[in-house]
């Protein structure tokens, strides 16, 4: 279900502030910053096309990047990825987590055509190579700036809960694509929180210690 928390009709006079980069209003959850998570930020994008652009802010570092596969796209002069010709197809990943990642918060920042909200996709892949898909229906239109014959800027999140899922998961995807040629993609963020994972030898040391401490009980 889609949910609108602010909507604001401007006039064409305000067009610019369109191709500003960054978020009018962002859903940011209340971990972030906590043990046990990472956040990435983006705002001004280097690689328009089949490259990755890697988190500028917070402490995801190399683990998270943004890719667009239109082969199209310009970098414009604000920093964001824009297509005129093409239809922006936005990766966002976060790979090779050193925990089970439990919670995971997507947002984007676009400005004129629209995304196609209802073909997006968020994947996660498992630590033993599992594999499956978590609804993307619902989400949260955190900003809404209609400017005429310019299209729409959006800031929109969506909040993914994995933490019944039985693998240890490692990786998620998260894709989304424009509807038409003419959409700037202006900033993205992502939030996981996870689980930390003992490491193997730990859990062996563990299962002895148990062992142990049956032994001790049967004397």
């Amino acid at each position: 279900m889609k949910i609108k928390h602010a909507v604001v009709t401007l006039a064409m006079g305000l067009c610019a502030t369109s191709a500003m980069a960054g978020f009018t209003v962002e859903d940011v959850p209340d971990w972030r910053g906590d043990a046990n998570t990472l956040y990435g930020g983006w705002e001004s994008f280097t690689n328009a096309n089949n490259a990755p652009n890697f988190a500028e802010d917070g402490n995801m570092g190399f683990l998270g990047s943004i890719y667009n596969f239109s082969g199209s796209a310009i970098i414009a002069g604000s920093g964001n990825i824009y297509d005129p010709g093409g239809v922006l197809n936005m990766h966002h990943y976060v790979q090779g987590v050193d925990g089970d990642i439990t919670d995971a918060v997507i947002n984007i920042s676009t400005a004129g055509t629209d995304p196609n909200f209802a073909g997006a996709v968020f994947q996660w892949n498992g630590a033993n190579g599992e594999s499956g898909f978590l609804s993307t229906a619902n989400y949260d239109v955190n900003f809404e700036q209609v400017i005429p014959q310019f299209g729409t800027t959006y800031n929109v999140s969506w909040t993914f809960d994995l933490s019944d899922i039985a693998a240890q998961v490692t990786d998620i995807g998260f894709i989304i694509q424009g509807t038409a040629p003419n959409m700037s993609y202006d900033a993205g963020a992502i939030d996981i929180r996870y689980a930390a994972v003992p490491a193997p030898g730990a859990l062996a040391l563990l299962g002895l210690a148990g062992f142990a401490g049956r032994r001790r009980r049967r004397g």
